[in-house]
């Protein structure tokens, strides 16, 4: 493993991105944060996988936001 400074780091290195935080605003941080998997477009064709437990609605919610903006 090598460590990143932040999840778009990740995503910018990888071809998958898994998550597993505490919680649904950790997940939409992780994902839309401002240093998030989809920031500056580093997510773009990479699949996430969250393995967070967070309420199935909120990760529906997530899937849908993060796909519409290339993940």
């Amino acid at each position: 493993a090598v460590a990143a400074a932040c999840p778009a780091s990740v995503a910018q290195q990888s071809e998958i991105v898994l998550l597993c935080v505490l919680d649904t605003n950790a997940v939409r941080d992780c994902v839309f944060g401002a240093d998030g998997v989809v920031a500056n477009g580093a997510c773009s064709g990479k699949l996430a996988i969250d393995l967070s437990t967070i309420d199935p609605e909120a990760t529906r919610e997530i899937a849908r936001k993060a796909e519409a903006a290339g993940l």
